[in-house]
């Protein structure tokens, strides 16, 4: 064979691999809800598996944006009489998983302090905190007790009340992208929605997937790394930040978590909590917890996460330096291929 040929073949031959390798993992990225990046790599690449988790991740917003007054959510927060509402699977389950997230941190998580939120978010736009009197009113409308719900039947006894889910929504629909993307056949995947990453399986380089903790001050770099211990379990991990969506008053950053106790924003010296579980289909906790955990502070909040099975880490300003503060069992999260970075 001529060796001309011979060199055709063998360049044909490699791209044909290149292609193939190439072709392996499925990887998009959008911008959703209003901004938020969300992320879905998965492998093998299966097109109509992807369209699915991409029409599902869309239809969130139709469902909990409560700034629409045509989602469900909007839909319901408005109205005067909300008795034995009929409500989509979606949402009911948002609304018991919300239930069981207030009780494992002791009312720190509360989805009922939206009228407490909208307060401070229109306090941005006045430049103004809100009024003493208008918070008592607003906090007095609270207490997830007053949210029944019966199989898909929703009862809100207090008028006032308004529902916001928006701490635990996030972590929900990544954990409901890689339950599709199981089930699809996918065998290995990581997916993003803003702060909540859920990964498992082998990467595409190899190796367990790694995943950053954002530098609160320094958007552009990494705080540190962690990885699942166990790929096939895999890992979920949440973080929320003052350096997310801050409410500025008067050119001062107000945390845009609120302490449902007090219907102030939660310590602003807090700059980031971030929580992990060595498993897929966590996020729904992680989410909720990274946001309650911030208004609990690390020596309520650490107890909570090691009880739970997971790990937390706070990134705190003192003196002008970030400090951690971190479960005795984060360390361990870091595979030997990660490295720190300040």
């Amino acid at each position: 064979m001529p060796a001309r040929l011979i060199l055709l073949l063998v360049s044909l031959l490699a791209s044909l691999q290149a292609c193939e390798k190439k072709s392996t993992w499925y990887r998009a990225e959008e911008r959703l809800y209003h901004g938020i990046p969300v992320l879905v790599s998965f492998a093998p690449r299966n097109n109509e598996l992807a369209s699915a988790v991409w029409g599902y991740l869309r239809s969130i917003d139709d469902v909990f944006n409560i700034y629409r007054a045509d989602s469900e959510l909007g839909r319901i927060n408005r109205m005067k009489e909300r008795n034995h509402i009929g409500v989509s699977s979606g949402l009911a389950r948002a609304i018991r998983l919300s239930q069981k997230a207030h009780e494992q941190t002791a009312g720190a998580f509360d989805p009922t302090v939206g009228r407490v939120i909208h307060l401070w978010r229109n306090a941005a736009g006045r430049g103004e905190p809100p009024p003493p009197q208008e918070l008592e009113r607003a906090l007095a409308s609270r207490g997830l007790e007053k949210v029944i719900l019966k199989g898909n039947r929703l009862t809100i006894e207090n008028p006032d009340l308004q529902l916001d889910l928006g701490g635990m929504v996030k972590g929900m629909a990544t954990d409901e992208a890689v339950r599709m993307l199981r089930a699809g056949g996918a065998r290995a995947a990581l997916v993003q929605v803003g702060g909540e990453t859920a990964a498992f399986g082998i990467s595409e380089k190899g190796r367990p997937h790694v995943i950053g903790v954002q530098h609160p001050l320094q958007l552009e770099r990494i705080w540190t790394t962690v990885s699942t211990p166990d790929p096939l379990q895999g890992l979920s991990i949440s973080t929320s930040g003052n350096y997310r969506n801050p409410v500025v008053i008067g050119g001062r950053k107000f945390y845009h978590i609120v302490d449902p106790r007090t219907g102030q924003p939660v310590n602003d010296r807090v700059l980031s909590v971030s929580v992990v579980f060595p498993e897929c289909g966590k996020n729904w906790l992680a989410d909720a917890l990274s946001t309650a955990f911030a208004v609990l502070g690390p020596d309520q909040a650490l107890p909570i996460a090691a009880k739970l099975g997971g790990q937390a880490m706070f990134l705190i300003e003192v003196d002008k330096k970030i400090v951690e503060k971190k479960s005795p069992e984060w360390d361990k999260l870091y595979p030997a291929v990660t490295r720190r970075s300040r």
